[in-house]
């Protein structure tokens, strides 16, 4: 039986998943959040270090990625970043604390489904479907059954 396409888009892929749509944001949205340090060079620093610090954290987790990928994570990271903060300097204050909370709903949501599809995949057997393969995600039927 063939996962569920909102399972499978968040696969791990070799050169390209959905969550490096979620490094981008990540990026956007410290890039927003240092912005208002005035030092260009110190918000990218900082965000700079959180995004490498969060790709160690993957590594210690054994999240399994490529290098391409964890590489990638990063470049889409600080992409995100300047494009937030050159925004910045262009937006009037209400306009970009408007794309701040639109970034976080977005970034939000998109971290939530993720654990969600990621999660299903990590369920042990006896919280699937009978005959069914890892990623199809728990039945009510067999989880509150178990318990």
């Amino acid at each position: 039986m063939e996962k569920k396409w909102y399972i499978q888009i968040w696969r791990d892929g070799k050169f390209f998943d959905l969550w490096h749509v979620n490094h981008f944001l990540a990026g956007a949205l410290l890039g927003q959040v240092t912005f208002h340090f005035q030092k260009l060079w110190l918000g990218f620093l900082i965000s700079l270090i959180l995004m490498i610090a969060w790709e160690i954290f993957e590594v210690l987790k054994k999240i399994t990625e490529t290098r391409f990928n964890q590489t990638m994570d990063i470049i889409l990271g600080v992409i995100g970043f300047f494009i937030a903060y050159k925004l910045g300097l262009s937006l009037n204050n209400q306009s970009f604390s408007f794309l701040f909370i639109l970034l976080i709903i977005f970034w939000l949501l998109l971290e939530l489904w993720g654990y969600i599809a990621y999660d299903s995949r990590q369920l042990p057997p006896r919280h699937r479907k009978k005959n069914s393969p890892p990623g199809e995600g728990p039945t009510l039927d067999n989880v509150t059954s178990n318990n």
